[in-house]
């Protein structure tokens, strides 16, 4: 059960790196540490993405039940 969890967890965790450091990582040709702007602006997309995330569960979750 825990190996398919990972499995369908993967996915998801792919399409929120690839989607937080497009939006965010503007330049990488000069440096190959994260400005200070940068690391923000995936530590709010990724807070962001999760909380939708559980949101959305919660409410499958409450229509499920009715």
């Amino acid at each position: 059960m825990r190996r398919m969890q990972d499995e369908r967890a993967l996915p998801w965790i792919n399409s929120l790196a690839a989607r937080c450091f497009d939006e965010c990582v503007t330049d990488m040709a000069f440096t190959r540490q994260l400005r200070s702007s940068e690391e923000e602006c995936v530590s709010a997309c990724t807070a962001k993405f999760v909380a939708v995330s559980s949101m959305i569960g919660e409410r499958f979750s409450d229509l499920a039940r009715s």
